[in-house]
């Protein structure tokens, strides 16, 4: 299995203790010293955990900007275990949450990744 399907797989993992889901797909893009992961969500399942989330919640945003900062160590765990390098900075995009389920987390790493 190679890194990217291993850190794929590893994220995945992430979402499903958090959510209960994983997302329809994900996939794992390096270049030098950047990692950026995008992920696709199911549309029906994303809903139906949005809908049992506390009612004080004010939007979907909200929502999973709160998941992602809950998450945000493990995420850079499973990045820093995988490719043995440290991430120096993470950002995820949560724009537009409400109607595009396609998201992307960038990793900004401490040294360029040299995958074998």
């Amino acid at each position: 299995m190679s890194v990217f399907a291993k850190i794929n797989e590893d994220l995945s993992k992430v979402f499903k203790r958090i959510l209960g889901t994983g997302p329809k797909s994900i996939k794992t893009c390096i270049v030098d010293d950047i990692v950026v992961v995008k992920f696709d969500w199911y549309d029906e399942e994303i809903i139906e955990v949005i809908e049992s989330y506390d009612e004080n919640i004010s939007s979907v945003k909200n929502v999973i900007e709160d998941l992602f900062i809950i998450s945000r160590e493990e995420f850079k765990r499973v990045i820093e275990n995988h490719l043995n390098i440290k991430v120096k900075k993470m950002y995820f995009d949560i724009t537009h949450i409400e109607i595009d389920l396609e998201k992307i987390a960038v990793f900004l790493m401490e040294e360029k990744v040299m995958i074998d």
